[in-house]
């Protein structure tokens, strides 16, 4: 109990610290290059179009973070259309790419080695 209260009363007295914190680290140079990272990765997938060959996915987007029968991003919840459009899409293998805290594009290629779908997502 004394901790809890020990604890309210230091962050009455430093409440003004926790939104500096909260701008300083939206500032960092760290966090500034992750989302440059992520943002260049969602720009080469938005430039991806429907029966790219898998070959010059790969050759635009790099190695795959991982590759797999299953379609994942970095969340389902929130996702569920992605989820079910990958289904429906044709694709018989996923390669992801994983960037940032915790964002995931990841395309689908169908059995004539086709880009069949593409997504990114996370929280």
């Amino acid at each position: 109990m004394t901790v809890s209260r020990g604890a309210s009363a230091f962050m009455r007295r430093a409440g003004w610290l926790a939104p500096l914190l909260i701008v300083m680290a939206c500032r960092s140079p760290e966090l500034e290059a992750l989302n440059a990272e992520v943002d260049a990765l969602e720009s080469k997938v938005a430039g991806l179009k429907p029966g790219d060959t898998e070959t010059k996915i790969l050759e635009i987007l790099g190695p795959p973070t991982s590759s797999g029968s299953t379609f994942h991003l970095s969340q389902s919840t929130g996702h569920e259309r992605q989820y079910a459009d990958a289904a429906r899409s044709g694709s018989v293998r996923y390669h992801s790419w994983f960037r940032g805290v915790d964002i995931t594009c990841t395309v689908g290629i169908d059995i004539a080695g086709r880009l069949a779908y593409k997504a990114c997502g996370g929280t």
